[in-house]
């Protein structure tokens, strides 16, 4: 470079200092090529690009994971894999380590169900001939027939009840469109998608969303015998069964020696007008849900920092170690893995990830 130039001879100061310049900048070009060397292997262990080399590189992709216990009997789990009952029988076996082949039923076959379990019910628990419904039952008879329990009781804890309560219809608007979108293996076929689209309307029904009332009790009180008929499932274990949602309480139950007393909750139909349920009507419902991502999300997302307030640590739900509040918290939040742009902050993300691992029930991609 210097030799190419030409001028006037400069003092014998001046190319010393040049040299020296040169000498430096040859210096920093081998410390930047070492730099950029080291930087693209630490990249290789992160899904960061590499320029973002501030980050802190994650554990090798390939986890061992203790060998899963094979019962002697072969365990079928017939599921959803939306449903957030089915999720809780699911965690069980995870958590326990027990084999179980999950089998994913296509939500239009609900014939199937009724076969096995006499009504379209999930989950449905098959031991060769035997039959177990109940997703809290099955929860509870897997955790103490392999091994000592882990499972701690619940807290009965009412602020996340309340919460997960409060919030119960803005997470239906944000995963329900999200459902009949994602590549679920019981939506796989149109038909399917259909149907859970026909037997999921918001507004049950109706032509506006229906508003209880106060009604005498003798109006709406009824008393069933357990011994001649059947008393219907609980809606909150039979989520599948019973599509039409409403906003209110489900029924409460009462028990006494040989009735059961549900108090039906009753809805002013003055101004709902009672329309025939059309599919191309509910599909554009479900359009406009997911149109409306913007402001449910902003709703929701507020809703999440008050919930993180309420989880106790990265690991439970609640202070007193692993217990049935995961069981009924963890399946709760799973379907709002499957909305982009849901902030779930470090707490919540951390939790559900750990819980993810440690119940083998994978996490759904935001869309």
């Amino acid at each position: 470079f210097f030799l190419e130039m030409e001028v006037e001879p400069l003092p014998r100061v001046q190319w010393r200092t040049k040299a020296r310049i040169f000498a430096l900048l040859q210096f920093f070009g081998v410390c930047a090529t070492i730099t950029t060397m080291t930087i693209a292997r630490t990249s290789s262990l992160t899904s960061a690009p590499f320029w973002q080399f501030w980050r802190v590189p994650q554990q090798s992709a390939v986890m061992s994971f203790p060998v899963k216990i094979s019962p002697e009997k072969s365990h079928k789990l017939y599921v959803f894999d939306h449903c957030e009952y089915c999720t809780r029988a699911r965690m069980i076996y995870g958590l326990k380590n027990i084999a179980v082949d999950i089998v994913f039923v296509m939500y239009d076959k609900g014939q199937k169900l009724i076969d096995m379990a006499g009504k379209r019910i999930t989950p449905i628990l098959q031991i060769e001939s035997e039959i177990k419904l109940e997703s809290l039952d099955i929860v509870k008879w897997v955790d103490e027939e392999f091994g000592a329990p882990i499972l701690l009781p619940g807290s009965n804890r009412t602020d996340i009840a309340e919460w997960l309560h409060d919030t119960a219809m803005l997470r239906r608007k944000l995963t329900r469109p999200r459902f009949v979108r994602h590549p679920l293996p019981e939506f796989t076929q149109r038909s399917a998608r259909d149907e859970y689209i026909f037997t999921h309307p918001f507004t049950a029904g109706c032509a506006r969303p229906p508003t209880p009332y106060s009604a005498p009790a003798e109006n709406f009180n009824a008393s069933v015998d357990t011994n001649t008929s059947e008393v219907s499932q609980n809606l909150e274990d039979n989520n599948e069964s019973s599509p039409q949602d409403s906003e209110v309480t489900t029924a409460e139950a009462k028990f006494s020696n040989s009735t059961k007393t549900t108090t039906i909750p009753v809805f002013d139909m003055t101004n709902c007008v009672e329309i025939e349920p059309d599919l191309d009507d509910m599909k554009e419902e479900y359009e406009e849900k997911f149109r409306q991502t913007p402001q449910l999300l902003r709703k929701i997302n507020s809703k999440l920092k008050e919930l993180t307030k309420m989880v106790f640590s990265e690991n439970h739900a609640s202070g007193h170690g692993l217990s049935y509040d995961d069981i009924a918290l963890f399946p709760a939040l799973r379907p709002l893995s499957l909305i982009k742009g849901i902030s779930l902050g470090r707490k919540l993300s951390t939790y559900m990830y750990r819980m993810s691992l440690r119940s083998d029930v994978p996490l759904f991609h935001g869309i």
